[in-house]
C-alpha cells in the first residue's frame, strides 16, 4: 500500500522563469505575487497535505526560498537541464520509495492529486511513473514516481533527453485522466498573473 508516509513531494522551482519576467532574463517564478500571497505558497498550501513531507528544488541564483523553511535541493547536474534534472535530484536526495511532484507555477493543484495517482500504481502492479492529464492536454510535471527508475533517469538525461512525456514513453508509466482542467492551469507570463490574480 502506498502510504502519504511513503512519498516525498518535490515542488519545481528550479526554472529560469524567463517568460514571467518583463526583460526576459528571468526571475524566481516560485516568489512572484498571487493573490495576496505567492505562488509557491498556493502551490504548497495544496500539495504539502498530500505527501509525507516536501523538498524544494531550486536555483538558489534566483530567489530567496529559505523564509518557507523547507529542505532546498538544487539540480545536481550543470547546465539548467530543465524540470527532469530536478526530479533526479529530489530521487537521488530523498529516503522513501515514492516521489510525487508539481511545479511552482499551478496554484489550483487538486487536492486530491497524490491521491489518484497512487491509486493508479496500486491498481498497476509494476507500474514505475503515474502522470496526470486532463481530457485537454497532459500535465505531466504532476506525476507519481518509484524511486528505481533514477539510474535509467540519470542515462536519459546524460544521453541528452530532456522531455518529461520522451522519458515517460520509455517508462513503464500511465496516465491518469482529470476532470478539472483549471486545476492544472500554469502561470507562465505576467498577464497570467493579472488573469488569474483576481479570486
Amino acid at each position: 500500500m502506498i502510504t502519504r508516509e511513503s512519498i516525498t513531494g518535490v515542488i519545481l522551482a528550479g526554472g529560469l522563469g524567463r517568460r514571467l519576467s518583463p526583460d526576459g532574463t528571468g526571475t524566481a517564478k516560485g516568489l512572484a505575487p498571487f493573490r495576496d500571497a505567492t505562488l509557491l505558497d498556493h502551490v504548497l498550501s495544496r500539495f504539502a497535505p498530500q505527501v509525507g513531507h516536501v523538498l524544494l528544488n531550486v536555483d538558489p541564483a534566483r530567489g530567496d526560498y529559505r523564509r518557507l523553511g523547507l529542505p532546498l535541493i538544487v539540480d545536481r547536474l550543470q547546465g539548467h537541464l530543465g524540470p527532469l534534472a530536478g526530479v533526479h535530484a529530489a530521487l537521488a536526495g530523498m529516503d522513501t520509495r515514492w516521489l510525487a511532484t508539481a511545479p511552482c507555477d499551478t496554484p489550483f493543484l487538486p487536492r486530491d492529486l497524490v491521491l489518484r495517482l497512487a491509486d493508479a500504481a496500486e491498481a498497476r502492479p509494476g507500474i514505475d511513473v503515474v502522470l496526470a492529464r486532463t481530457a485537454q492536454r497532459r500535465h505531466p510535471l504532476c506525476m507519481l514516481i518509484h524511486q528505481q527508475v533514477l539510474p535509467a533517469l540519470l542515462a536519459y538525461l546524460e544521453e541528452g533527453g530532456r522531455s518529461v512525456e520522451g522519458w515517460a514513453d520509455r517508462s513503464r508509466a500511465v496516465w491518469v485522466t482529470f476532470d478539472d482542467e483549471h486545476a492544472f492551469t500554469n502561470i507562465n507570463t505576467p498577464s497570467d498573473l493579472s488573469d488569474h490574480g483576481r479570486p
